[in-house]
């Protein structure tokens, strides 16, 4: 007697409903992707390369990486988007923990926006400046300005010089130590 041959729609139904075969290594968890965390400097050095302009297997390159993983990085940040063949750059809206000397103190601080993390920067690298060199020229542009944090509390920067020194004596650890991109609280 011969076996009639089943239709395709049918054998594919029967194929799909039984469970798929897993080996005993992928169970155990052994063949995983390795998984990127959230924030990574050297990651974030590529995509800086990126927003000045490089491709990203340059920049990969550069950063020696990968530019499968740094693509994964890149998409998972969410600070840049495929469109029409071209990596375009959105707003970067992460939260950042930075630094700040105001009102007489030294406050660790988190921001919501890549511009107040830039202005933080700079006042910073001018506090820097201003204690190799003790010119009090290098604090003039940040006189009288603030920033405003992720609760909405205002931090006007510390310009006074004593202050300042006094603040430089009282050993603090450095800005790289403590910037950092954080989670949405």
């Amino acid at each position: 007697m011969k076996k009639r041959k089943q239709s395709r729609s049918k054998a594919k139904r029967r194929i799909a409903a039984k469970p798929a075969r897993t080996s005993k290594s992928a169970k155990k968890g052994k063949h995983r992707k390795k998984s990127i965390r959230g924030y990574d400097p050297r990651y974030e050095a590529g995509l800086k390369f990126m927003r000045n302009g490089d491709t990203l297997a340059l920049a990969a390159r550069k950063i020696g990486v990968s530019s499968v993983e740094l693509r994964r990085y890149v998409l998972k940040t969410g600070v840049v988007a495929r469109r029409n063949r071209k990596w375009v750059f959105k707003r970067d809206r992460r939260f950042r923990r930075m630094p700040i000397y105001t009102n007489g103190k030294r406050e660790v601080i988190t921001v919501r926006d890549l511009k107040t993390a830039r202005l933080i920067g700079e006042y910073m690298s001018a506090v820097r400046q201003f204690f190799e060199t003790e010119d009090i020229d290098f604090l003039a542009p940040f006189r009288g300005q603030s920033v405003i944090d992720v609760s909405r509390k205002r931090y006007i920067f510390e310009t006074r010089p004593n202050v300042l020194f006094f603040l430089d004596a009282s050993g603090v650890e450095p800005f790289e130590l403590v910037y950092a991109i954080v989670k949405p609280e």
